[in-house]
């Protein structure tokens, strides 16, 4: 028997109304729609403040399976901001995973639907699957929304009374509790506080490129962490690290003088497995603004005893968190600390933990 799976990839951060109607039209005709959720796993940001699971519930609330047409589902992808094809094989992997499990003596027909406009960066990923058909729905069915505006209203006037016109009810009345909630208010004082430093990086006559320096130590088969202080990912896992001193520090350097800094590990060069460091540039990796960072990996001898380590400078905390359990808080790593993580330990031989079965 065939079976038609039509695939919808994207944020919904939040889900508005236009999503929804994109959504309806993506089931017509289709005996399952399965909507895969871009940047899952990452640590809330007033860029990405939901999990994946709020999500789910936000957009399954919008629905009635009748109205819809088709069996809707739902599936997390991790965003892969430095290797696309790794990205590309995750949702390959995660749509075949899903016919096995529904549909192991069918045979499976995948169309991919999306709106392509020539100036939406976001849209890229759509030529990434020639194996599929692929449905373009014109964007002139579709009235114009923007959800960056609507997390702007969440987090400065913190009332969405206004947004009736662009979100569902349920979705309206989920995101009025939530600006409310503990995840809500600290993300409102970090949105101020990157709009604050855009404001002051705005006097100068030309953008800003910030330079930062991150280590990674491993240790006895655990790995350095901090708890951050500042507002920006505050409570959140993160790497030691920082910004480079800008007269005579060089990268390196830098992300010694950070670990001692901000955990009080005393780095040695004689321990650095990466000397020549590693680059991470994503674009959109910060949300202060464009910011790129040199990571080192360290590894200290399981026969020396490292310097105590407590949490200092703009660190609250700081331990050895064993490195088998990172991929149980990825959800909780700042930025991206996760791929900073697994690309200089994969670099260096390091065993890794037990990634998700797609990557």
């Amino acid at each position: 028997m065939i079976k038609k799976l039509h695939i919808v990839i994207g944020r919904f951060e939040p889900p508005h109304l236009s999503h929804i109607e994109f959504l309806r039209q993506a089931a017509i005709g289709a005996d399952d729609l399965l909507v895969i959720l871009g940047s899952s796993y990452q640590a809330p940001s007033s860029k990405n403040p939901f999990s994946w699971g709020d999500r789910v519930h936000m957009i399954g609330s919008c629905f009635e399976e009748k109205r819809l047409g088709a069996n809707l589902w739902f599936r997390p992808v991790r965003d892969s901001r430095y290797d696309d094809q790794e990205w590309r094989s995750a949702v390959l992997k995660t749509v075949e995973a899903f016919c096995r499990e529904h549909h192991p003596d069918d045979t499976v027909e995948v169309t991919l639907y999306g709106v392509s406009k020539p100036s939406d960066a976001s849209t890229w990923y759509l030529d990434y699957f020639p194996m599929w058909k692929y449905f373009g729905i014109n964007p002139d069915t579709i009235q114009a929304m923007n959800a960056t505006s609507i997390r702007s209203s969440m987090f400065l006037v913190g009332d969405l009374s206004h947004c009736s016109n662009v979100l569902h009810p349920a979705v309206q009345d989920f995101l009025t509790r939530w600006v409310k909630s503990e995840d809500g208010i600290r993300l409102a004082k970090e949105y101020a506080e990157i709009l604050r430093e855009k404001k002051l990086a705005s006097a100068y006559p030309y953008p800003l490129t910030y330079t930062t320096s991150d280590a990674v130590v491993i240790w006895r088969n655990k790995i350095l962490l901090v708890r951050r202080g500042g507002l920006i990912g505050n409570g959140l896992w993160a790497l030691p690290g920082g910004f480079i001193g800008a007269d005579n520090e060089t990268c390196y350097n830098a992300a010694k003088r950070e670990a001692a800094e901000e955990t009080g590990c005393e780095l040695r060069d004689e321990w650095c497995l990466t000397p020549d460091g590693m680059v991470f540039d994503c674009p959109t990796r910060s949300l202060r603004g464009r910011t790129i960072s040199h990571g080192y990996l360290f590894q200290i001898p399981d026969d020396v005893t490292p310097s105590v380590i407590t949490g200092m400078d703009d660190a609250a905390y700081a331990c050895w968190y064993p490195f088998s359990e990172i991929p149980g808080i990825e959800h909780m790593l700042f930025e991206d600390h996760i791929d900073i993580i697994r690309r200089l330990t994969q670099r260096a031989g390091i065993k890794q933990p037990n990634w998700r079965p797609e990557l």
